[in-house]
């Protein structure tokens, strides 16, 4: 929060299928809902300005067409001969709507074929996103992330590599915490999907992930694997 201070966006997840959403400017409404949440699952992204307004149209977790989204990278401006930034549309922005008017032209629902429009549309981007569908309760992580999973009970996704070691000071003398034992680690990339129904996780794999400079670094095959959730 402290350096991404230019707007807070907080999904939480209920059971039954209930989305709480709070897009804020103010750090401190972030703060209380962080302290007061009771939820399976929490998504949040903390801004950094890079394009666009500084006002809350530029807070993430927009709400499109059934669809929330958020992402942490550079985007475009135009597409299709449309230049969006007519509309002042971070770039972010931008590439949520390529997103949805192409999921809508080729009236893609299933989440293989998702995966595919992300495929075909997500060399207008870097960095990494989330694709929160509400009317089929998943989510779509694509790009590269760093899981953690916290004593075998809960899993952390982020953009960014965590230092989980800390130091108690006792008597001037330094104890490093050993947090081996309490912390596993994986990096994934490509296309993921969290089904909040079940909790489970699995790897489409059809997601092409590119670095600041445009560069491909990830095209990955179908695949499928089994996971956790406990947020």
């Amino acid at each position: 929060m402290l350096y991404n201070p230019d707007g807070f966006g907080l999904v939480e997840v209920n059971r039954p299928s209930q989305f709480n959403i709070l897009r804020t400017l103010e750090k401190e409404k972030a703060v209380e809902q962080l302290r007061s949440m009771d939820s399976k699952f929490l998504f949040y992204h903390w801004r950094l300005r890079s394009s666009g307004t500084d006002g809350e149209n530029g807070i993430h977790f927009w709400n499109w067409a059934n669809f929330l989204f958020a992402h942490n990278g550079g985007g475009i401006s135009s597409y299709g001969g449309k230049n969006y930034k007519d509309d002042k549309m971070v770039d972010s922005q931008v590439y949520f709507h390529v997103l949805i008017e192409t999921l809508k032209k080729n009236k893609a629902t299933t989440k293989k074929a998702i995966a595919k429009i992300i495929q075909s549309t997500s060399g207008q981007i870097w960095g990494r996103f989330m694709l929160l569908d509400k009317k089929e309760q998943r989510v779509f992580f694509c790009g590269d992330w760093e899981t953690y999973l916290v004593d075998k009970s809960y899993i952390v996704i982020t953009s960014t590599d965590i230092d989980w070691q800390s130091i108690d000071i006792v008597e001037g003398l330094e104890f490093p915490d050993d947090e081996s034992n309490r912390i596993k680690s994986q990096k994934i990339n490509g296309v993921w999907v969290l089904d909040l129904k079940t909790g489970q996780f699995e790897q489409l794999g059809t997601g092409t992930a590119y670095d600041s400079f445009g560069r491909e670094i990830y095209n990955g095959g179908y695949g499928k694997s089994g996971g956790f959730a406990g947020f």
